[in-house]
């Protein structure tokens, strides 16, 4: 899952895919949010995908995020006055569900599928949209993923 967004805050939309334990493709989704922060545009699609994986009946959940400030909003304690509560505390509800979910960080290079989903644009005006098959330019990522070939960080 990746929020993908133009500007901070700026316009944003979240993007994000779920994959077997072999990282063949099961659904895409996007949606698009308006003008916000790239915290919660990151949080919604977290919120999202794990929504959607609980809808779809998949009881055994690894996610990966690229935002270590994610992680770390969802784990511990926030102020009652955070911006992003709402959707944090969603996210916490989910993870209470009856199932094995749990929530680490890759790096964007580790994970070139859901960076490449989500630079599909955060400009789509659509508010939600699932993606039955990958998009072409996805192909060849999907494929480098599943044989966890590594490429050196910048």
């Amino acid at each position: 899952m990746d929020g993908s967004f133009v500007g901070n805050p700026g316009t944003a939309g979240f993007r994000g895919l779920l994959r077997d334990d072999r990282s063949r493709w099961l659904v895409g989704f996007f949606g698009y949010i308006g003008h916000t922060t790239s915290l919660l545009a990151e949080l919604l699609a977290l919120q999202h995908g794990m929504a959607l994986a609980w809808q779809r009946g998949f009881r055994q959940l690894i996610v990966e995020s690229d935002s270590q400030d994610v992680i770390r909003l969802v784990a511990n304690p926030c102020l009652s006055s955070h911006p992003c509560l709402h959707v944090r505390d969603a996210i916490r509800t989910l993870l209470l569900h009856e199932w094995t979910c749990t929530i680490v960080h890759a790096f964007r290079e580790g994970n070139r599928c859901t960076d490449l989903f989500a630079k599909h644009g955060a400009t789509n005006r659509r508010r939600w949209s699932l993606w039955p098959e990958p998009l072409p330019c996805l192909c060849t990522p999907l494929t480098l993923d599943a044989s966890a070939w590594a490429f050196p960080r910048p």
